[in-house]
Formats: C-alpha cells, sequence, structure tokens
C-alpha cells in the first residue's frame, strides 16, 4: 500500500470518531478532515462519479433505516455528520481499502455483514444511535443492519472496481 492509502485510512479512522463521538456538535472538526481525505484521494473523472455513487447509497441505506425505526440518530432522517460519514467512507474504499476488491465476493459480503455490525454497535455505545426503536426488535434490527451494510459493501466495493480498472488515480 502507498502513503496516501494508509493516510486516507488514517483520517478515516479519526473521521469516523469525530463523526460518532461528536456528532453534530464536532462538525467544526469533521469538516476538515472531509477535506482533507478529498485531497489525498484526489477523484476526478469516473472516481468521482463513484465516490459520489458509493456515499449516495449509503446515505439512502441509512436514511431508510432511521425512517423505518430500525436507526435512530435523535435527529434529523440524514444528519449532516453521518452523511459527511458516508462520503469520507466512499473514499477510503477508493484508496485506502481498495485492497478489498481482491477478495471473493461472498468474503467482502461477510466482511461487511462483521464489520458493519461492528462499527454500529460503536456507535450506539458511544451515543451516536440507538437500534430498533421502531423495528419490533432489537435483534431483527441488528439482523437488518448486518445484512444490509454485508450486500451494500459488496454492491459498493464492485463500484470502486470500476474506477481502479479504469486508472483514475495517480
Amino acid at each position: 500500500m502507498e502513503r496516501r492509502d494508509w493516510l486516507s485510512l488514517v483520517l478515516f479512522k479519526l473521521g469516523w470518531f469525530v463523526a460518532v463521538y461528536g456528532g453534530s456538535d464536532w462538525l467544526i472538526w469533521q469538516l476538515p478532515i472531509v477535506l482533507a481525505a478529498l485531497f489525498v484521494v484526489r477523484p476526478t473523472g469516473i472516481a468521482l462519479g463513484v465516490v459520489s455513487a458509493v456515499a449516495l447509497s449509503g446515505i439512502l441505506r441509512d436514511a431508510a433505516l432511521i425512517m423505518s425505526g430500525v436507526l435512530n440518530t435523535d435527529g434529523a432522517p440524514m444528519p449532516l455528520w453521518l452523511a459527511l460519514l458516508w462520503l469520507q467512507f466512499a473514499l477510503v474504499l477508493e484508496r485506502g481499502m481498495h485492497w478489498m476488491n481482491r477478495l471473493s465476493q461472498p468474503v467482502q459480503c461477510v466482511v461487511g455483514v462483521v464489520t458493519g455490525g461492528l462499527a454500529y454497535a460503536a456507535a450506539v455505545s458511544l451515543g451516536a444511535a440507538r437500534i430498533g426503536d421502531g423495528a419490533g426488535s432489537v435483534t431483527a434490527a441488528w439482523v437488518v443492519i448486518a445484512l444490509t451494510w454485508g450486500v451494500l459493501l459488496w454492491v459498493q466495493l464492485r463500484m470502486t472496481s470500476l474506477s481502479q480498472r479504469e486508472g483514475a488515480f495517480s
């Protein structure tokens, strides 16, 4: 992995913590981290379209979870901090996590189920969200989150593989 790949990963982890721990109150800190990630990744052409599509797919998925009551963030259907976090995730998939495209598709889904579930569990433990308020049962909500994350990661990796095949990065 190149130095920019590592920097992309570090910025994502920092951005994730700032977004999840600070929420809307820490947007002043989250914005420069997202801008730095944009500078590191430098998506252009097809990569910019892919980053936008990946971010939008995550935003729409979480908005659907929020509106259905599976996920509760005590705010709007899509808090700005969460939308920015999806943008940053799209950027790290393009640069810092591009190696995941070499995994088999079933493994990509399993990675999504496990890491997605763990990320949401950590966010819940930090107070960024609650799970299952309107979903009928907390267990069902966790299953929905994990399974949709597994499928979503696989779809998003398919998207990013397009820009990487096209050599969209310098």
